[in-house]
């Protein structure tokens, strides 16, 4: 509307001015230059100014107001923020296996930043867009390397070095029904329990145990309040695709399958307990083959399929007391493909799985544990600092690779055996900026990478850290 109004009056500028000459030459109106002429001098000894430089200047201001009128129409429907974290840490471990062979070893100075900013938009009043640009790098000229060998220790983030897009989608409410979509990059990272930690709301759909990396996909939400009574109660159906081989229909290249993820979930208030959540999950994810390593002879089109259930429970500030606690398990039934990738020296490997152990096409089935609580401390003159404690549990056969750690170079939630934090929120400005310091131990029960059979392992890791978070 803005950019029309201002179009009709520049328009209409000329058309004055034609009109004018018209008039002047009838004799029906002044000419402006003998009218300006006539005019007696000003008190501070200076002519008025010209009457066609001042309609100029008048429509030129007008046009300014005009084009701020309609930079703050837009962006009074944008919202950005933002988030910025400096990380310090310390890591150690003993008996890491590496070629065969136990060693010991540790990063003694570790500084990470890690930059986030935000932004919503109100398109419509059913149509709402979401994104998020990242950014985590170590101190210097270094980045992380984004292939890890080893997904027990050290885990890496999936974040390489470099400014990306880690979220950009598209809520869509059906006017007039309780249907939602959500399309486009997801918020599918730093799900519950996660906030706790960080101080802050819910960050994404999915709960860390299920799932804690990127994703692209669609999701339609139907809302149950109406239905069931229940409060915050809605079902969701996902499709995502971890995996696009968009290469594949050229007949040049190998035939591989794209990588797919689908699923159902349920989550609600828990009835009569504010401040909760109860969330309930199956998701079917295809595995991916191994390939891209030197000595493949072959290698299937697809390594079988994952079944995942998972249960997550929290409550926030118990009977207003200033304690929070949640709990969610995981149980994974993988389907293994007969056949895995088969190297030049007859060895054969799958997921968690080698020809050596004759695991091969077997059923492997895993599960996870974890819980944790955090207490505000009564101490007003600190701005009531929190402390935490948590714990998780991996199974043989627990498929970690699901949990990318958050950012962490810890990836507590990969462990296949026990892990422990604990950890001391200090609020120093209100809302806008936190320190936490803590330290995580993880003790490996069975060490290898995603591919091949897992190995009974005394590896102990021990991270200390030190972050402050801010908020703008």
């Amino acid at each position: 509307m803005m950019k029309l109004l201002r179009t009709w009056l520049l328009a209409f500028f000329p058309l004055v001015m034609f009109s004018a000459a018209i008039f002047a030459e009838e004799g029906n109106m002044p000419d402006i230059d003998d009218q300006a002429q006539k005019q007696e001098p000003s008190s501070a000894g200076s002519l008025p100014a010209n009457q066609k430089e001042n309609l100029r200047e008048e429509l030129d201001e007008l046009s300014a107001r005009l084009d701020k009128i309609e930079t703050k129409s837009i962006l009074d429907k944008i919202k950005f923020s933002g988030e910025f974290r400096t990380r310090l840490e310390t890591i150690r471990y003993k008996d890491y296996i590496i070629a065969g062979a136990k060693s010991d070893g540790s990063s003694d100075e570790v500084w990470t930043n890690r930059l986030r900013l935000s932004l919503r938009s109100d398109i419509r009043d059913n149509i709402v867009f979401h994104g998020r640009l990242s950014y985590f790098k170590l101190w210097g000229e270094f980045t992380f390397d984004d292939q890890p060998s080893d997904w027990s220790h050290p885990s890496i983030p999936n974040q390489e070095g470099n400014l990306h897009v880690e979220r950009a989608y598209i809520d869509y409410f059906l006017e007039g029904t309780p249907l939602s979509i959500t399309f486009g990059r997801l918020p599918a990272s730093d799900g519950p329990p996660n906030e706790l930690k960080d101080n802050s709301t819910r960050k994404s759909t999915w709960p860390v145990m299920l799932n804690d990396v990127e994703a692209d996909g669609i999701i339609a939400t139907l809302s149950l309040e109406s239905l069931t009574g229940l409060k915050k109660s809605m079902f969701r159906l996902v499709y995502s695709k971890f995996q696009q081989h968009y290469l594949r229909y050229k007949a040049a290249i190998p035939d591989f399958d794209d990588v797919r993820g689908t699923g159902a979930a349920f989550e609600t208030e828990v009835p009569q307990i504010r401040n909760s959540l109860l969330w309930l999950s199956f998701v079917r994810m295809d595995l991916a083959p191994l390939k891209g390593f030197p000595g493949i002879v072959r290698y299937p089109e697809s390594t079988g399929y994952a079944d995942m259930a998972t249960i997550h429970l929290q409550f926030d500030d118990i009977k207003t007391a200033g304690l929070d606690w949640f709990g969610a398990y995981t149980y994974i039934d993988m389907d293994l493909a007969p056949a895995g990738t088969l190297f030049q020296n007859g060895y054969e490997m799958s997921i968690y799985s080698d020809n050596i152990s004759k695991t091969i096409g077997n059923r492997l089935k895993g599960h996870g544990v974890y819980t944790g609580l955090r207490y505000q401390l009564p101490l007003s003159f600190l701005n009531f600092p929190r402390i935490g404690l948590e714990y998780n549990y991996g199974s043989k056969y627990w498929l970690g690779l699901l949990s990318s750690g958050s950012g962490s170079l810890s990836n507590k939630l990969a462990t296949r055996g026990n892990a422990y934090e604990i950890y001391y929120l200090q609020p120093l400005h209100k809302q806008t900026m936190f320190a936490r310091t803590g330290t995580i131990l993880m003790d490996h029960a069975f060490f290898s990478p995603l591919y091949g059979n897992p190995v009974e392992s005394d590896m102990k890791t021990i991270n200390y850290y030190l972050l402050v978070d801010i908020r703008f």
